[in-house]
């Protein structure tokens, strides 16, 4: 009889039952025995074999129903699942994909274009809903790239670059395209522009390199202090010199021209390194200096009028131009003419008469050589003046006007003529007293005449 699934004592027993039978054929008493010794055995085996495969049978009912009661828990635990930071879900929402291109981190439903994270060996990367990328950091060199604002105290690495607009590499070197700074400034060395052409800043000042210049902007503030504000091309330069508060006009490396504070409201312009103003600009008043002129203006360079200075002496007419004083024609007074014009053009002013000014003061008919009666001979002329002496827009031009001659005076009344070269004319100031003198004698004979 053969049995299956039998425990292994028992296979043992059957296995010495075979040997005692083998033995059996040697005797027949020991067979006998023997034989009666096996059924026995065989029937308590046939026993324990009947029980073992009961045993056997409960064992797998057991593990059927325990492999079914382990798949409704299964099933119950996938249903019961629920989405956390924490937590790995179905495929109905959210899901960690493990794949060949690495670790994908899904914020909703698994989907290749949906909002993610993606770890493998090439580094860190985000994605948004729309597979755009966010943020990525390289395994093999940490450089990290964010599409969003970066918080924090701290930020260690080599180079930070902002969408290549704003860079600052391990060095501090700041690279910052339209950019808008507020604030203090603190720097010790550094350039605006390049090395070559720009502005070079050090601890001593900002100096212009090459074609370094300011242009289209300002620099605000109330005072800029210090020794030489420079901006230069080759040989040729412009400089604010804060020790003689000038600007200085460079070219061929010598100073061409200045412009220096000259009063509390102008300024003047020299021409080299002098110190005298070439031309000088008032609050209403411009001064400009040619090879041989000065002109000067008031208000607009329009109404100027041009002329010459000697030195710092007499100021001269050219003789294309006239000599005006502006509203001296509407302004009227009772005050007799009191201005003289020497040949030369010089004028003068014409003494006064106050006692405070004089001395020796006598009678005109005490004085001989002031004998009034010489005027009787006198002749009291009419004339014309000549064209080319009297412009004909004069009043009188070419008219028969009354007169003396200034060569009659100065024979019969020396004192009355006038000297410019030679006798040039007769002095009204002299004559008119010596007049009235004649006047007041042939009254007085008039009053005898009368008997009064």
């Amino acid at each position: 009889m053969a049995f299956v699934n039998l425990p292994p004592n028992l296979q043992d027993m059957f296995n010495n039952l075979q040997d005692q039978i083998n033995k059996l054929t040697t005797g027949p008493n020991q067979a006998m025995y023997t034989a009666e010794y096996a059924e026995a055995q065989s029937t308590q085996a046939t026993q324990y074999a009947i029980q073992a495969s009961i045993e056997a049978g409960n064992a797998q009912a057991q593990a059927v129903q325990a492999l079914a009661q382990a798949t409704i828990a299964y099933n119950e635990a996938i249903q019961s699942l629920q989405p956390s930071a924490s937590t790995i879900v179905n495929a109905s929402n959210q899901i960690t994909a493990i794949a060949a291109n690495g670790i994908t981190v899904y914020s909703g439903s698994s989907s290749s274009s949906g909002a993610r994270v993606v770890m493998n060996s090439l580094g860190l990367a985000g994605y948004d809903s729309s597979n755009n990328a966010t943020f990525s950091i390289s395994a093999s060199t940490g450089a990290a790239v964010f599409s969003g604002s970066v918080t924090g105290s701290t930020i260690t690495g080599g180079t930070l670059n902002i969408a290549g607009n704003a860079i600052i590499n391990s060095s501090g070197l700041l690279t910052a395209t339209g950019a808008t700074i507020t604030g203090t400034i603190n720097a010790t060395a550094g350039y605006f522009g390049t090395v070559s052409n720009g502005w070079s800043i050090s601890s001593t000042g900002i100096t212009g390199v090459g074609t370094g210049s300011i242009t289209g902007g300002a620099i605000n503030g109330s005072v800029i202090t210090g020794g030489t504000i420079q901006t230069s091309a080759g040989t040729t330069a412009v400089k604010m010199v804060g020790s003689t508060n000038s600007i200085d006009f460079i070219y061929g490396g010598a100073t061409v021209g200045k412009i220096i504070p000259w009063t509390s409201n102008g300024i003047y312009i020299s021409y080299g390194s002098g110190s005298y103003p070439a031309t000088y600009v008032g609050s209403s008043t411009a001064v400009l200096a040619g090879s041989s002129t000065i002109d000067i203006y008031s208000g607009s360079t329009g109404n100027g009028y041009d002329g010459t200075f000697t030195g710092y002496g007499d100021f001269n007419i050219t003789s294309s131009y006239e000599l005006r004083v502006p509203f001296a024609y509407s302004n009227t007074t009772t005050n007799a003419a009191t201005v003289w014009i020497s040949s030369t053009g010089q004028l003068r002013r014409s003494t006064a008469s106050s006692e405070r000014y004089k001395t020796d003061i006598v009678n005109l008919v005490d004085v001989p050589e002031l004998d009034p009666t010489a005027l009787y001979n006198l002749p009291v002329r009419a004339f014309r003046f000549k064209p080319e002496y009297l412009k004909d827009t004069d009043d009188r031009a070419n008219l028969l006007v009354p007169g003396f001659i200034a060569e009659e005076v100065d024979a019969i009344y020396p004192i009355a003529a006038d000297y410019i070269d030679s006798v040039e004319s007769w002095n009204d100031r002299m004559i008119v007293p010596a007049l009235l003198a004649l006047i007041q004698e042939q009254n007085e004979r008039i009053k005898i005449l009368e008997g009064k």
